[in-house]
């Protein structure tokens, strides 16, 4: 008989490991876009003209 799976040796799936990368990457990605283009030195932040605080 096999032994059931435990929750935590999911995580040693490589496919599972993939898809927590994907799902953190789309959640974090416009964070981290947000906190750059608070930077920028231009009016409208849809070009990039120069960094400032």
């Amino acid at each position: 008989m096999k032994n059931p799976i435990a929750p935590l040796d999911y995580a040693r799936r490589w496919w599972m490991r993939l898809t927590l990368l994907g799902v953190f990457v789309f959640l974090y990605a416009p964070i981290v876009t947000l906190v750059a283009f608070s930077f920028n030195n231009s009016r409208r932040n849809i070009v990039w003209r120069g960094f400032t605080f």
